[in-house]
């Protein structure tokens, strides 16, 4: 009988001790749960920085994509200014040119005709023959067409002799080559002859 409680008092005194066990298991087993949880977050949270590194690193090639597209554009858009600016100025030249082609045209028309004898009733044919001494007195100047390039090189000769005038044109295109003498046509004969003569002095 007495063996029989002793039994039962050290179950009683061992009671503390299996709760004591029991709660350190379901202690363990709670912090275990827990660090998995634990773990578990990290690995997520660790999955979102990568996520959110990998859109940020496209975000910024996408933005450094349209940055050298804008650069790009801008590049292109300078070398149409550029090349507006070049056409504008090439333009310009040609216009000046053009304007200095036109002044040079009107200029030797004005010399022509300048140069064209002044009538009055002395010598042979009317010419001023105080512009023309005695002898052989030469002048050339280029025949410009209408498109303002020259079409013909003309060479008149003014002989005086004796106090009498005649004048001669020499034309001379890309296709043949003309005589006058007083402004009637004459022949190459006549213009050497005449002109060429030795014994007139050459004032040319």
């Amino acid at each position: 009988m007495l063996n029989l409680k002793e039994k039962e008092a050290e179950k009683r005194n061992e009671l503390p001790s299996i709760a004591q066990t029991e709660n350190n298991k379901n202690f363990t087993q709670i912090q275990d749960a827990s660090i998995k949880a634990q773990l578990e977050s990290k690995n997520i949270n660790d999955e979102k920085i990568v996520a959110n590194k990998s859109k940020i690193t496209a975000s910024q090639n996408q933005i450094e994509d349209k940055s050298a597209e804008n650069t790009q554009a801008t590049d292109n858009a300078t070398l149409i200014s550029n090349s507006i600016k070049e056409l504008g100025t090439t333009a310009k030249i040609q216009s000046e040119k053009e304007e200095e082609r036109t002044v040079s045209t009107k200029k030797s028309i004005d010399e022509i005709e300048s140069k064209q004898p002044v009538k009055v009733s002395i010598g042979a044919y009317e010419v001023d023959l105080s512009k023309y001494p005695e002898g052989v007195n030469q002048e050339q100047f280029d025949q410009l067409g209408p498109d303002g390039l020259v079409s013909a090189i003309v060479t008149r000769r003014v002989v005086v002799k004796d106090g009498r005038a005649n004048v001669y044109i020499r034309t001379q295109t890309m296709d043949m080559v003309t005589y006058q003498k007083n402004g009637q046509p004459c022949t190459e004969l006549v213009w050497q002859r005449e002109t060429q003569d030795a014994k007139l002095k050459r004032n040319y």
